[in-house]
């Protein structure tokens, strides 16, 4: 089992926040199932974890992407991300995960 890095910065704190309202508001605009079988802090503890420990990922670019390359991210994440072990199953890496010179950014 890994232990999760759980803090984040005031800064990483509100893209987060934004991130959840908005993932939550197009759950409910498009009926999806996801809106009554998870809660918001489902989504914030797999988005730290995932920013912590998986990959980074780029919050600012998530946060504007268009609704089916957001909506397509946060599932992935939910639906991928091994919460025993902080990362991801099944081959999954996020799109929007922070880019290096050496290609994505791991945790």
């Amino acid at each position: 089992m890994l232990n999760i890095n759980w803090h984040i910065d005031k800064e990483t704190d509100v893209l987060v926040d934004k991130i959840i309202v908005r993932a939550f508001s197009l759950f409910e605009k498009n009926n999806m199932a996801i809106a009554t079988t998870a809660a918001p802090m489902d989504l914030r503890l797999d988005m730290i974890a995932t920013h912590n420990s998986a990959c980074p990922l780029d919050l600012s670019s998530l946060l504007t992407a268009e609704d089916d390359d957001f909506l397509h991210e946060i599932k992935g994440i939910m639906f991928n991300l091994d919460r025993r072990t902080g990362r991801f199953k099944n081959g999954f890496m996020p799109y929007f995960a922070v880019k290096t010179s050496q290609g994505v950014s791991h945790g």
